[in-house]
């Protein structure tokens, strides 16, 4: 097989580099030390470190989708609490993965918890990866909403997902053993009946 080109090379390196370190901490020179290339080359294939980091996204977002699709393999048109429960595992399950189909979600976490990172490309980046089909779920299960409602809804169910990576002193309190496939399905379970539940009470506020 050809030796992967410098751009490809530069992008692997990204995506781990930004996973452990985040926008703000990751520097071009430690990209292109790991990616064997010189420090013109970020330049050259990308123009500013900035587009690499939206290149990284999409890099990301596509690993973890291809081992856990947000849409769990369901077609668009199939009860939209399943279409949620798909949603929801394939986020949670990213949370817990060490390997390259965590990558992404690490990625937002530091976006999340750190100053100095281009926030209006994330926006923009996210919710066209994962935000559009988390509000056609939503568009499902409530019809036509507020677009603030629509947001705070997405809101939450993020965070019913994300929180595990986020608190990392009180995850152990939470799963104090190994977190086993089965004990994950059960989490997974909890937390989408919650979700269902939340979902149900803005319903009920937007008759």
């Amino acid at each position: 097989m050809p030796a992967p080109s410098t751009k490809s090379r530069l992008l692997t390196a990204a995506v781990g580099i930004f996973a452990e370190k985040g926008y703000r901490d990751a520097t071009v020179a430690e990209v292109c030390e790991a990616a064997g290339a010189n420090i013109a080359s970020v330049n050259y294939h990308f123009g500013s470190k900035e587009n690499l980091f939206r290149h990284v996204l999409r890099k990301a977002f596509k690993r973890s989708e291809e081992e856990f699709p947000l849409d769990g393999g369901l077609s668009s048109d199939a009860p939209g609490e399943r279409r949620l429960h798909a949603f929801m595992s394939g986020m949670i399950r990213r949370n817990f993965d060490p390997g390259p189909a965590g990558d992404f979600n690490r990625i937002m976490i530091h976006q999340g918890t750190r100053e100095f990172a281009p926030d209006e490309l994330v926006v923009a980046e996210v919710g066209e990866l994962q935000g559009v089909i988390l509000g056609s779920i939503l568009h499902q299960l409530l019809g036509k909403i507020p677009k603030a409602i629509l947001a705070q809804a997405k809101l939450n169910i993020v965070a019913l997902c994300v929180f595990p990576s986020l608190a990392h002193r009180v995850r152990a309190h939470i799963f104090p053993t190994e977190m086993s496939p089965e004990k994950l399905s059960e989490f997974i379970d909890r937390q989408h009946a919650f979700a269902l539940a939340g979902i149900a009470t803005f319903a009920s506020a937007n008759p």
